[in-house]
């Protein structure tokens, strides 16, 4: 079953959260948001994953489009983003699950690899993301969290 909501501010949508995540080893399904702006040159977009399970190793990635795929990388989750991806964080920077169950990610926007090879983010383009997570189900997995969709000013 797929959810949309939308925020909005003065200039129109910001993000767009789609594709409900199923329930991780808190019982709980991963959530995703945003703060900061969609600006491009702003170069303030945060994420924020929640409902995660503590010390879990986290990463976002993003894409270009979206997809519906149930077990993606071999683990319980279901992805909705379309290959390629890239992560949103500095090449090589693994998130850690707070003990209250989130996690945030943010990156350059100006400075690459985006999906398909782009060095920065333009207005106009839309990215989409998710935070891919370890996981415990009833052995060691991974899961995912929602999605958001982001068209950049």
């Amino acid at each position: 079953e797929h959810h949309t909501l939308v925020e909005r501010d003065a200039r129109g949508p910001v993000w767009t959260r789609f594709c409900e995540a199923g329930a991780n080893s808190t019982g709980a399904t991963g959530t995703l948001n945003a703060r900061g702006t969609a600006a491009a040159d702003a170069n303030d977009l945060v994420l924020c994953a929640g409902a995660l399970p503590p010390s879990a190793f986290a990463i976002a990635v993003a894409s270009h489009g979206t997809a519906d795929q149930l077990g993606a990388f071999g683990g319980d989750g279901r992805l909705c983003l379309a290959s390629p991806f890239a992560p949103f964080r500095s090449l090589g920077d693994i998130g850690v699950v707070a003990a209250h169950g989130s996690v945030e990610c943010a990156r350059e926007l100006t400075s690459g690899p985006w999906p398909g090879g782009a060095a920065s983010v333009a207005p106009g383009e839309t990215l989409y993301f998710q935070v891919l997570h370890r996981d415990w189900l009833p052995g060691p997995t991974s899961n995912l969290t929602e999605a958001l969709g982001v068209t950049f000013r």
